[in-house]
């Protein structure tokens, strides 16, 4: 009994295992595919634990090699502002009995944990010492890493790869990572190349941004970067709806609100498409009854099982062709432009429907959406401009016609009241902006005098009277 006891807690402990990649350094010998069976309460630090001990195989940094990793970490420090306190503690001699003596492993992140892509993450873990020890260059990890990041410098030594739902605010996961997922094809290469590109995009908002905190200044931000942080603050505040819907018991969906949390896991294209075409079926049915906010979280919810997609094996049974699962995640972001819409979230709508066009261009009935949002949040001439490339790929559309003729309407009376108002007020010309002097009073003699004469024309007939009889008259008054 003792013995069965001492089993039982011992697999009590660990939490099952999970596979990750070994690219040796050395580029005729293959990548691995290693097995790590890590304990239930140390799931975050059990890669560096275990990495710490093969990259300490390399033995202990001698003086020189420990003079060179200092002014590595000087670099470091300098490059992200941490200021002359943190580089004069790599000067104490605190720093070689401490970090100098100590196994250290750098974690590159290739694919950070978003939310869209339901905080799945993947990272690459190094010798931190690389340098120091100046190992070779591992070519395929290079190679890899400046495939799918922005991050300069070669990749030193050996490397691996592993693969982790990391949320926050929920639970950290472990998940597996096989060889044949290092490849071209892979969908969560696809992933790193959109976050690049966008990366990319937005370099220049980052150094302005890096280069006034350094300055200690606020850099103000523009209406899109506004529009945006307030999109995610929504979005965020929808998940933390979405994972208390799953304790409500007329909300759940037996879905986990993360694909990645699963039970049974998935591990087919085909069992994620059939749990979001459940998802998306039960948004439907929400938007009839007329509750946009959780048909707008089950339409979310689809779309990440869809997007989990990516993050199966490349040789995992029941493949779904890529053209059907793209056009199901198209209509689910078609269905949260449109209730984005109908909640009257303007903004969220427009950008789920420029969402969809960057993909595809020519897709009428997201040019549609996008004019409606634009229409109703008063930018007429961008949604003038939407309807007609809609109008021109289909000029049968009826729906689209009417769009355009009322958006044309709308702008031709803005301009003719923009004209009206432009006309009172520069009618006369620059100086009507000022008051104008006041007229004198006419004088009281030459008054009465003409009002004299016109009575004298009316009373005689128009014929001339006397002085005196003018004078008589007078006096009668």
């Amino acid at each position: 009994w003792c013995f069965l006891w001492a089993v039982f807690a011992a697999l009590m402990q660990t939490c099952g295992s999970f596979k990750y990649v070994y690219i040796p350094c050395d580029s005729s010998r293959p990548m691995e595919e290693w097995c790590l069976e890590p304990k239930r309460d140390n799931l975050i630090g059990c890669m560096t634990d275990h990495l710490q001990q093969w990259f300490g195989k390399a033995g202990e940094l001698s003086p020189a090699a420990m003079k060179q990793f200092r002014e590595h970490v000087r670099m470091n420090i300098k490059e992200k502002g941490l200021g002359p306190e943190a580089e004069a503690a790599v000067d104490g001699g605190q720093f070689d009995q401490t970090i100098g003596c100590t196994e250290t492993v750098e974690i590159v992140t290739l694919l950070p944990p978003m939310a869209e892509n339901g905080y799945v993450t993947v990272s690459m873990y190094i010798d931190d010492r690389g340098i120091a020890r100046q190992l070779p260059r591992n070519e395929r990890a290079t190679n890899l890493m400046h495939t799918v990041s922005n991050r300069a410098g070669p990749i030193l030594g050996d490397a691996f790869l592993g693969r982790a739902y990391d949320n926050e605010d929920d639970d950290f996961e472990r998940l597996d990572l096989r060889v044949g997922d290092v490849s071209s094809n892979a969908g969560w290469l696809k992933l790193c190349a959109e976050h690049k590109e966008q990366s990319e995009r937005n370099r220049g908002r980052v150094e302005a941004t890096m280069q006034a905190f350094k300055d200690k200044k606020t850099l103000p931000e523009s209406g899109a970067e506004v529009e945006a942080r307030k999109r995610h603050e929504e979005e965020r505040l929808e998940l933390e709806e979405t994972v208390k819907d799953e304790n409500d018991p007329l909300l759940r969906d037996g879905f986990p609100a993360f694909p990645a949390k699963m039970r049974p896991v998935l591990e087919t294209e085909q069992a994620c498409v059939a749990a979001a075409a459940a998802l998306r079926e039960r948004g439907n049915l929400e938007f009839k009854n007329g509750n946009m906010a959780l048909a707008i979280r089950k339409y979310h919810k689809a779309r990440r099982y869809l997007m989990h997609c990516c993050h199966l094996s490349v040789d995992a049974p029941d493949p779904v062709p890529d053209a059907e699962r793209k056009g199901l995640v198209a209509a689910c972001e078609m269905n949260l432009a449109l209730a984005y819409f109908k909640h009257g979230r303007l903004s969220a709508s427009a950008h789920w429907a420029r969402l969809l066009l960057k993909r595809d261009p020519l897709n009428v009935k997201a040019l549609y959406r996008l004019a409606a949002a634009l229409h109703d949040a008063g930018d007429v001439p961008a949604a003038t401009e939407a309807l007609s490339k809609a109008a021109a790929l289909a000029p049968e559309d009826k729906a689209v016609q009417r769009a355009l003729a009322a958006c044309r309407t709308r702008a031709r009376s803005e301009e003719q009241a923009t004209a009206k108002m432009a006309r009172n007020m520069f009618g006369k010309g620059f100086g009507n902006l000022y008051p104008e002097p006041p007229k004198p009073p006419p004088k009281p003699d030459d008054k009465m005098e003409d009002e004299n004469e016109e009575q004298e024309k009316e009373e005689g007939g128009g014929m001339e009277v006397d002085s005196e009889e003018r004078e008589r008259r007078e006096w009668k008054k």
